[in-house]
């Protein structure tokens, strides 16, 4: 079964086959084998030159109110709403100070990005080039624990980065996720661009450019105002998405109709790999089924939040000032749920729903 799956190298009959194989085996033992062959499967990906590069965010303030915006480009689409609640211990040393919105993708406390009751957003993209340092830091947590951890405890980025210089908070590498850069912002508008690169911190307040996407937000910063875009340049690149988004920002375009401007849709990253003339038959198979799976609008001088998926178009909002006096424990429900009524939804779900999460690796 496994030379089977290698010859596929498709995520859809990787996953109905692990369907079958646990039929064969304890749960226990089928949940290992799942998290290991989608931690090789993964790293497969992330070798592929493009392939492994996803997601844009970036800022917009019009008329004193500011929002985020954020494309989550990748293969799988499963994830979940969370409401976190303020006051709950997750471990000695982390404890929510904060209530907050999360989208996660790989179970609780493992957020891609959220709001705080604070106002403070914060959300993870993909960066190859990523090298952590040696964390010696007083709390340390994995590379998307990181995103919840700013959730919890920080109100503005001026504390973000304090704690970070001063050695509070750090990142050691697991969990499969990568490497990872972040954009972290407040409700007044002001962000920062959190990096690790070559071993060392690297904190970038965000001036005159409002976009970040999967290179270094200098190095982009460079391309995108030099013309030296990466070839080929077809406008799913990051260099060629960061242009267009500061391009129709400049133009006070509405925030989903910037997210559809740089939107990845299935298939056109493999017909920009095949381009190349170098990639695999696999790595284009793999490929074709990448695409925008979520958009996400927040506005944390409203304290709300806005998505949609590639599966269901409608747009849903939270209004996260509601729910931090309406709930005490935390609860979540499938990010393509239909309901329009999202905050009735969290409101009346006593515990937590189930729904299919891709597994930590």
């Amino acid at each position: 079964m496994l030379e089977n799956l290698s010859r596929t190298g498709t995520i859809s009959l990787l996953l109905t086959n692990l369907d079958e194989v646990a039929k064969e085996y304890a749960f226990v033992q089928f949940t290992l084998f799942r998290k290991t062959v989608l931690f090789v499967f993964v790293q497969i990906l992330l070798l592929v030159p493009g392939l492994a590069s996803a997601c844009t965010c970036f800022t917009e303030t019009i008329s004193g109110t500011t929002r985020i915006g954020c494309n989550y480009d990748w293969i799988h689409e499963n994830g979940e709403v969370y409401f976190n609640p303020a006051g709950i211990q997750k471990r000695p040393g982390w404890t929510a100070q904060f209530a907050s919105l999360s989208f996660n993708q790989h179970g609780e406390n493992q957020p891609l990005g959220g709001m705080n009751e604070k106002g403070l957003v914060a959300h993870a993209l993909r960066l190859e080039t990523t090298q952590y340092p040696k964390s010696t830091a007083d709390q340390q947590f994995n590379p998307l624990q990181f995103v919840q951890v700013l959730l919890d405890q920080f109100e503005n980025v001026e504390q973000v980065r304090s704690a970070l210089l001063a050695n509070k908070i750090g990142i050691v590498p697991g969990g499969g996720f990568g490497g990872l850069h972040y954009l972290v912002c407040q409700a007044d508008g002001k962000c920062l661009a959190v990096e690790f690169l070559n071993g060392a911190i690297g904190l970038n307040d965000f001036q005159d450019f409002p976009v970040i996407t999967n290179l270094p937000y200098l190095e982009m910063i460079q391309r995108v105002r030099s013309g030296d875009f990466i070839l080929p340049t077809s406008r799913i690149r990051s260099d060629r998405r960061a242009a267009t988004a500061a391009e129709a920002i400049a133009k006070k375009t509405e925030p989903f109709e910037i997210l559809d401007l740089v939107r990845v849709n299935a298939g056109e990253l493999s017909n920009d790999l095949l381009s190349e003339q170098r990639q695999s038959p696999r790595a284009l198979r793999i490929a074709a089924g990448y695409k925008t799976n979520w958009q996400i609008v927040f506005e944390p001088k409203h304290l709300r939040v806005q998505w949609r998926t590639a599966r269901r178009n409608s747009v849903r909002s939270l209004d996260l000032k509601k729910l931090r006096t309406a709930r005490t424990t935390s609860a979540h429900f499938d990010i393509h749920a239909q309901d329009s009524d999202c905050e009735s939804t969290l409101m009346n779900n006593p515990g937590k729903m189930k729904t299919e999460l891709i597994p930590s690796l």
